[in-house]
Protein backbone atom coordinates (compact mmCIF):
# COMPACT_ATOMS: atom_id res chain seq x y z
CA UNK A 1 0.00 0.00 0.00
CA UNK A 2 1.68 3.51 -1.29
CA UNK A 3 2.87 5.47 1.93
CA UNK A 4 2.91 9.88 2.26
CA UNK A 5 3.98 11.92 4.53
CA UNK A 6 2.54 15.48 4.96
CA UNK A 7 4.53 18.49 6.26
CA UNK A 8 3.42 22.21 7.09
CA UNK A 9 3.35 24.81 9.34
CA UNK A 10 0.68 26.77 11.14
CA UNK A 11 0.68 30.85 11.25
CA UNK A 12 -1.94 32.90 13.13
CA UNK A 13 -3.63 35.39 10.65
CA UNK A 14 -2.14 38.61 11.13
CA UNK A 15 -2.20 41.15 13.59
CA UNK A 16 -0.62 43.77 15.72
CA UNK A 17 0.69 40.84 17.08
CA UNK A 18 2.71 40.14 13.90
CA UNK A 19 2.30 39.24 10.60
CA UNK A 20 3.49 36.18 10.33
CA UNK A 21 3.40 35.04 13.83
CA UNK A 22 3.54 30.56 14.30
CA UNK A 23 1.22 28.43 15.81
CA UNK A 24 3.00 28.12 19.53
CA UNK A 25 0.72 26.21 21.34
CA UNK A 26 1.13 22.28 20.43
CA UNK A 27 -1.61 21.70 18.12
CA UNK A 28 -3.69 18.60 16.87
CA UNK A 29 -3.64 18.79 13.23
CA UNK A 30 -5.93 16.40 11.10
CA UNK A 31 -5.65 15.60 7.32
CA UNK A 32 -8.83 14.62 5.24
CA UNK A 33 -8.62 13.15 2.56
CA UNK A 34 -12.18 13.30 0.65
CA UNK A 35 -13.86 11.31 -1.44
CA UNK A 36 -16.80 12.75 -4.19
CA UNK A 37 -19.20 12.77 -1.50
CA UNK A 38 -17.52 11.85 1.81
CA UNK A 39 -14.51 11.44 3.63
CA UNK A 40 -12.28 8.19 2.86
CA UNK A 41 -9.87 8.89 5.36
CA UNK A 42 -8.19 10.70 8.38
CA UNK A 43 -4.87 10.75 10.27
CA UNK A 44 -4.19 13.20 12.74
CA UNK A 45 -0.31 14.16 14.66
CA UNK A 46 0.58 17.10 16.80
CA UNK A 47 1.95 20.64 15.24
CA UNK A 48 5.41 21.69 17.54
CA UNK A 49 6.21 24.96 19.71
CA UNK A 50 7.17 26.36 16.69
CA UNK A 51 4.12 25.86 14.47
CA UNK A 52 5.41 22.52 12.11
CA UNK A 53 3.49 19.48 11.77
CA UNK A 54 4.74 16.31 10.03
CA UNK A 55 1.90 13.45 9.12
CA UNK A 56 2.92 10.12 7.89
CA UNK A 57 -0.28 7.55 6.51
CA UNK A 58 -0.88 4.97 4.12
CA UNK A 59 -2.91 5.84 1.79
CA UNK A 60 -6.48 4.65 0.90
CA UNK A 61 -7.33 2.13 -2.32
CA UNK A 62 -9.89 4.25 -3.17
CA UNK A 63 -8.55 7.83 -4.69
CA UNK A 64 -8.87 11.26 -3.15
CA UNK A 65 -10.36 14.19 -4.55
CA UNK A 66 -9.25 16.86 -2.31
CA UNK A 67 -7.89 17.02 0.47
CA UNK A 68 -8.20 19.30 3.36
CA UNK A 69 -6.55 19.95 6.80
CA UNK A 70 -7.42 20.90 10.38
CA UNK A 71 -6.03 22.16 12.73
CA UNK A 72 -7.32 22.34 16.68
CA UNK A 73 -5.93 24.38 19.31
CA UNK A 74 -6.56 21.77 22.20
CA UNK A 75 -6.49 24.53 25.04
CA UNK A 76 -9.74 26.62 23.66
CA UNK A 77 -11.27 23.70 21.52
CA UNK A 78 -11.28 25.89 18.40
CA UNK A 79 -10.66 24.35 15.40
CA UNK A 80 -10.08 25.60 11.56
CA UNK A 81 -10.30 23.80 8.16
CA UNK A 82 -8.18 24.52 5.31
CA UNK A 83 -8.89 23.11 1.60
CA UNK A 84 -5.79 21.98 -0.13
CA UNK A 85 -7.36 21.11 -3.24
CA UNK A 86 -5.17 18.78 -4.56
CA UNK A 87 -4.60 14.79 -3.42
CA UNK A 88 -1.68 13.32 -1.32
CA UNK A 89 1.53 12.86 -3.64
CA UNK A 90 2.98 9.32 -3.21
CA UNK A 91 6.36 9.07 -1.54
CA UNK A 92 8.61 7.14 -3.86
CA UNK A 93 11.27 7.49 -1.56
CA UNK A 94 11.51 6.74 2.30
CA UNK A 95 11.33 9.89 4.29
CA UNK A 96 10.54 12.17 1.33
CA UNK A 97 7.82 14.84 2.26
CA UNK A 98 5.22 16.40 0.61
CA UNK A 99 5.31 20.24 1.84
CA UNK A 100 1.53 21.24 1.71
CA UNK A 101 3.25 25.03 2.84
CA UNK A 102 0.87 27.27 4.95
CA UNK A 103 -1.63 27.06 7.44
CA UNK A 104 -3.19 30.29 8.72
CA UNK A 105 -5.51 29.62 11.72
CA UNK A 106 -7.95 32.93 12.13
CA UNK A 107 -7.76 33.27 16.13
CA UNK A 108 -5.89 35.12 18.02
CA UNK A 109 -2.08 34.24 20.10
CA UNK A 110 -2.79 33.78 23.31
CA UNK A 111 -0.42 36.65 24.12
CA UNK A 112 -2.16 39.14 21.73
CA UNK A 113 -2.20 40.62 25.43
CA UNK A 114 1.11 41.81 25.24
CA UNK A 115 1.78 43.67 29.06
CA UNK A 116 0.52 45.28 31.47
CA UNK A 117 0.73 49.04 32.93
CA UNK A 118 -0.30 49.00 36.47
CA UNK A 119 -4.02 48.11 36.18
CA UNK A 120 -4.20 48.87 32.20
CA UNK A 121 -4.11 45.90 29.93
CA UNK A 122 -2.13 46.47 26.87
CA UNK A 123 -2.17 44.91 23.57
CA UNK A 124 0.48 45.62 21.05
CA UNK A 125 3.77 47.46 20.75
CA UNK A 126 2.49 50.73 19.72
CA UNK A 127 -0.10 51.34 22.64
CA UNK A 128 2.52 50.23 25.06
CA UNK A 129 5.23 53.10 23.37
CA UNK A 130 2.51 55.16 23.42
CA UNK A 131 1.44 54.70 27.04
CA UNK A 132 4.77 54.52 28.51
CA UNK A 133 5.75 58.40 27.07
CA UNK A 134 2.72 59.39 29.06
CA UNK A 135 4.02 57.82 32.00
CA UNK A 136 7.07 59.35 31.35
CA UNK A 137 5.78 62.64 31.17
CA UNK A 138 3.89 62.64 34.49
CA UNK A 139 4.91 59.69 36.52
CA UNK A 140 2.72 58.26 39.10
CA UNK A 141 3.78 56.16 41.98
CA UNK A 142 4.13 53.31 42.34
CA UNK A 143 4.53 51.89 38.63
CA UNK A 144 3.84 48.27 37.91
CA UNK A 145 4.67 46.62 34.64
CA UNK A 146 4.47 43.11 33.29
CA UNK A 147 5.50 42.15 29.92
CA UNK A 148 4.50 38.42 29.29
CA UNK A 149 4.91 36.10 26.61
CA UNK A 150 3.92 32.24 25.54
CA UNK A 151 6.90 30.00 26.35
CA UNK A 152 7.48 28.07 23.66
CA UNK A 153 9.25 25.48 25.03
CA UNK A 154 7.15 25.19 28.25
CA UNK A 155 9.41 26.17 30.57
CA UNK A 156 8.77 29.46 31.55
CA UNK A 157 12.08 30.38 30.63
CA UNK A 158 12.93 31.11 27.36
CA UNK A 159 13.33 34.81 27.49
CA UNK A 160 14.42 36.35 24.41
CA UNK A 161 17.73 38.22 24.33
CA UNK A 162 16.23 41.85 23.94
CA UNK A 163 13.78 40.78 27.17
CA UNK A 164 17.30 39.76 28.92
CA UNK A 165 18.66 43.07 28.41
CA UNK A 166 16.16 44.15 31.42
CA UNK A 167 18.68 42.64 33.22
CA UNK A 168 21.36 44.93 33.86
CA UNK A 169 18.52 47.88 34.80
CA UNK A 170 18.58 46.06 38.39
CA UNK A 171 21.42 48.34 39.12
CA UNK A 172 22.16 52.13 39.15
CA UNK A 173 23.02 52.96 35.57
CA UNK A 174 24.82 56.42 35.29
CA UNK A 175 25.12 58.15 32.48
CA UNK A 176 22.98 55.58 30.72
CA UNK A 177 19.92 57.27 29.30
CA UNK A 178 22.54 60.00 28.05
CA UNK A 179 24.87 57.59 25.76
CA UNK A 180 21.25 55.66 24.84
CA UNK A 181 18.93 58.66 23.81
CA UNK A 182 22.37 60.45 22.20
CA UNK A 183 23.13 57.56 20.26
CA UNK A 184 19.30 56.96 19.11
CA UNK A 185 19.05 60.52 17.75
CA UNK A 186 22.27 59.93 15.66
CA UNK A 187 21.66 56.02 14.48
CA UNK A 188 17.72 55.54 14.77
CA UNK A 189 15.53 58.23 15.08
CA UNK A 190 15.41 62.12 14.15
CA UNK A 191 14.16 63.94 17.10
CA UNK A 192 13.96 67.74 18.13
CA UNK A 193 14.29 67.88 22.24
CA UNK A 194 17.32 69.15 24.11
CA UNK A 195 16.42 67.65 27.59
CA UNK A 196 17.21 63.99 28.18
CA UNK A 197 14.08 63.12 29.49
CA UNK A 198 11.86 65.12 26.99
CA UNK A 199 14.20 63.02 24.12
CA UNK A 200 12.86 59.51 25.62
CA UNK A 201 9.54 60.83 25.78
CA UNK A 202 9.98 61.99 22.22
CA UNK A 203 11.39 58.53 21.43
CA UNK A 204 8.84 56.56 22.85
CA UNK A 205 5.87 59.09 20.95
CA UNK A 206 7.52 57.64 17.68
CA UNK A 207 8.10 54.03 18.50
CA UNK A 208 4.57 54.22 19.27
CA UNK A 209 3.87 55.43 15.32
CA UNK A 210 6.39 52.43 14.09
CA UNK A 211 4.18 50.27 11.61
CA UNK A 212 4.37 46.30 12.04
CA UNK A 213 5.78 45.82 8.40
CA UNK A 214 8.63 48.16 9.66
CA UNK A 215 9.29 46.41 13.06
CA UNK A 216 9.42 43.14 11.18
CA UNK A 217 11.91 44.13 8.53
CA UNK A 218 14.32 44.54 11.73
CA UNK A 219 16.35 47.56 10.50
CA UNK A 220 15.02 49.64 13.13
CA UNK A 221 14.65 47.83 16.16
CA UNK A 222 17.93 45.82 15.64
CA UNK A 223 19.67 49.45 15.75
CA UNK A 224 18.09 50.23 18.74
CA UNK A 225 18.66 47.32 20.36
CA UNK A 226 22.21 47.90 19.36
CA UNK A 227 22.27 50.87 20.77
CA UNK A 228 20.82 50.12 24.04
CA UNK A 229 23.69 47.27 24.10
CA UNK A 230 26.16 49.70 23.81
CA UNK A 231 25.07 51.82 26.66
CA UNK A 232 26.20 49.01 28.84
CA UNK A 233 29.82 48.76 29.97
CA UNK A 234 31.18 45.35 29.31
CA UNK A 235 27.69 43.82 28.09
CA UNK A 236 28.49 41.50 25.30
CA UNK A 237 27.12 42.81 22.06
CA UNK A 238 25.46 41.79 19.01
CA UNK A 239 24.08 43.42 15.81
CA UNK A 240 21.11 41.03 15.22
CA UNK A 241 18.93 40.42 18.63
CA UNK A 242 15.51 40.72 17.52
CA UNK A 243 13.84 37.08 17.41
CA UNK A 244 10.01 38.08 18.18
CA UNK A 245 9.42 41.87 16.97
CA UNK A 246 6.71 42.61 18.79
CA UNK A 247 8.70 41.50 22.35
CA UNK A 248 11.18 42.63 21.50
CA UNK A 249 10.37 46.26 21.19
CA UNK A 250 8.28 45.94 24.30
CA UNK A 251 11.35 45.09 26.32
CA UNK A 252 13.15 48.00 24.35
CA UNK A 253 10.75 50.20 25.44
CA UNK A 254 10.55 49.41 28.84
CA UNK A 255 14.33 49.91 28.88
CA UNK A 256 13.68 53.22 27.77
CA UNK A 257 11.14 54.28 29.83
CA UNK A 258 13.07 52.48 33.10
CA UNK A 259 16.38 54.48 32.15
CA UNK A 260 13.87 58.10 31.71
CA UNK A 261 12.44 57.06 35.25
CA UNK A 262 15.79 56.57 37.00
CA UNK A 263 17.34 59.80 35.50
CA UNK A 264 14.19 61.95 36.24
CA UNK A 265 12.83 60.64 39.86
CA UNK A 266 16.53 58.97 40.83
CA UNK A 267 14.65 55.80 41.54
CA UNK A 268 15.54 52.51 41.62
CA UNK A 269 13.41 49.17 39.57
CA UNK A 270 12.73 45.67 41.12
CA UNK A 271 12.74 43.61 38.22
CA UNK A 272 12.03 39.72 38.60
CA UNK A 273 11.61 36.94 35.69
CA UNK A 274 9.21 34.29 36.39
CA UNK A 275 6.38 32.18 34.46
CA UNK A 276 2.51 31.33 35.12
CA UNK A 277 0.54 28.91 34.12
CA UNK A 278 -3.60 29.51 32.79
CA UNK A 279 -5.75 27.11 32.78
CA UNK A 280 -7.25 26.33 29.57
CA UNK A 281 -10.88 26.48 28.29
CA UNK A 282 -11.12 22.71 27.75
CA UNK A 283 -9.83 19.72 29.84
CA UNK A 284 -6.66 20.15 32.29
CA UNK A 285 -4.20 21.32 29.94
CA UNK A 286 -2.59 24.61 30.55
CA UNK A 287 -0.68 27.37 28.75
CA UNK A 288 2.96 28.51 29.83
CA UNK A 289 3.58 32.29 29.88
CA UNK A 290 7.25 33.66 30.39
CA UNK A 291 6.96 37.03 32.81
CA UNK A 292 9.18 39.98 33.06
CA UNK A 293 8.04 41.95 35.97
CA UNK A 294 8.90 45.56 36.64
CA UNK A 295 8.12 47.72 39.79
CA UNK A 296 8.87 51.23 40.61
CA UNK A 297 8.67 52.79 43.96
CA UNK A 298 9.62 56.69 44.68
CA UNK A 299 11.19 56.58 48.11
Amino acid sequence: MPSTTITGRIFFKPGFWGRRMPFRQTGRVTVWLMGRTAPILGASGPSDGDGWFKISFNLPATPATDMYIEVEDPCSGEKHMQPIKRPPKISPIPLMTDNIGEIEVPWEPADAELAMVNSKRIRGYRLLAKTLSLLLRSPGYPINISLRRQSLDGTGKDYTPAQLLLIPMKVDRPGFLNRVVGDVRDEVINTRSEKLNDLAVEILEQLSTVDLKRLEEGKLLNRFLAVIQRAFPSHSYSESLMTDPTHDMAAACVILFLAGLMKKDNVQPEIMFDSFKLGCDKGNARRTFSRVYISVNKN
